[in-house]
């Protein structure tokens, strides 16, 4: 597909392989008016840019920040009896928050247990002055273990917006 317009954010990648140049020319090649290439790279100096700019602000931290948890951070075992409790949730609802679980508002009961990986995640925003604000479901999702046997049914796992809020 081609756009008018292509914005392409691009990070100072650590390692350049063909991998990594192949979606940069990827993402160029749809351009049909406008390329934009905001980047903090110096990849792009040597090409013939129309107009560069360079932006030497440096922005504080947002207010809020959404951290979109994936299969990673959540304690996988724990959904295995949760099954019928996490089916009766849908996506968008709240949910409430204390340590490291999550709780159906309506039942107080929990429905989910965050991982070590990002309970220590938190603990770095935590000092940073962030604490959750609010968690939302995103996906209701099933998953099964690689190892377990084909006739084991699978399980109901929630994956959550925990939403941070700067308290100074």
């Amino acid at each position: 597909m081609e756009f008018d317009d292509v914005y392409m954010l691009i990070s100072d990648p650590r390692q350049v392989t063909d991998e990594v140049l192949r979606r940069y020319y990827v993402g160029i090649t749809r351009a049909k008016q406008r390329l934009f290439i905001h980047t903090n790279s110096s990849l792009f100096d040597q090409s013939s840019i129309v107009q560069k700019r360079e932006e030497h602000t440096i922005y504080g931290m947002p207010n809020e920040i959404v951290l979109q948890l994936s299969h990673k951070d959540v304690n996988l075992g724990y959904f295995k009896s949760k099954k019928k409790e996490i089916l009766t949730l849908r996506a968008g609802q709240k949910l409430r928050y204390d340590n490291n679980y999550l709780y159906d508002i309506k039942t107080n009961k929990s429905v989910c247990q965050l991982s070590q990986k990002i309970m220590s995640e938190l603990s770095t925003w935590n000092e940073k002055n962030y604490f959750v604000s609010d968690v939302s479901i995103r996906f209701i999702v099933a998953w099964r273990p690689k190892d377990a046997p084909k006739e084991e049914k699978e399980y109901a796992v929630l994956l959550v917006d925990l939403t941070l809020n700067n308290n100074s």
